[in-house]
């Protein structure tokens, strides 16, 4: 009579993981520390995108003289939260430089700060206008509320300003550059039928990092059923 022989049943530690799987577990780790960030825009007034193919032509104009204090735009956000916020900033003298951060308010330009961005300086060595800030924390918003996005110059060059669309052309089609949820702010004056180019909204995590994430939480579930368990003893 054969007699049934039971393994003694073994307690899982961390010199039975294979070294696939703890590839798979440092990547989740790394993924879930790393900056691996996208960005989610809530409000917006951009120009037009060059989709290619055919003649397209847009232009907008930088209207204000110089960027004064309290020059800003009105938006009123659909997300409860803000983590950054883009501007055009022009350049009219090729040498000027310029450290600049952006002040967010609730209702007006006079109001109480309620975030600040970190500094970014732009020199004169950067054709490209479009200027990104970041905040170091999320801004909490309440959405429908009217805030104000305030373009702050603290050290550099004047001879900047901000781009306002005048009007945008593609294809001989004239383009509405009008932003429904506020005005251009100058000199703390809100400016009818005005706005500048911004947008702003919200960091997300980028779909790679979230996929390594669910790799690793697949591997611990794998390895739980037994099905990726090593067995020989040590």
């Amino acid at each position: 009579m054969l007699r049934q022989y039971r393994r003694p049943m073994q307690t899982p530690t961390l010199t039975a993981f294979r070294p696939l799987q703890f590839l798979l577990l440092l990547s989740c780790v790394i993924a879930s520390g790393s900056y691996a960030q996208g960005l989610l825009i809530d409000q917006s007034l951009q120009p037009p995108v060059f989709t290619g193919g055919g003649y397209q032509f847009f232009h907008y104009d930088a209207v204000l003289p110089s960027l004064v204090a309290e020059t800003g735009q009105e938006f009123t956000p659909s997300l409860q939260g803000l983590d950054f916020a883009d501007v055009n900033l022009y350049n009219r003298i090729a040498t000027n430089t310029g450290t600049f951060e952006i002040a967010i308010h609730q209702g007006n330009i006079a109001s109480p700060v309620l975030g600040l961005s970190d500094q970014v300086v732009r020199s004169a060595a950067s054709s490209q206008s479009n200027t990104h800030f970041a905040f170091s924390s999320t801004v909490p918003l309440v959405a429908g509320d009217l805030y104000v996005l305030e373009v702050i110059q603290l050290a550099g060059d004047s001879g900047w300003t901000i781009e306002v669309p005048v009007s945008a052309v593609v294809n001989g089609q004239t383009i509405d550059m009008n932003y429904p949820g506020g005005r251009l702010i100058y000199g703390g004056v809100p400016q009818d039928n005005q706005d500048m180019i911004f947008r702003e909204g919200i960091t997300v995590p980028e779909p790679g990092a979230t996929t390594l994430c669910l790799l690793g939480v697949l591997a611990f579930g794998l390895i739980r059923k037994g099905w990726l368990w090593t067995e020989h003893l040590v």
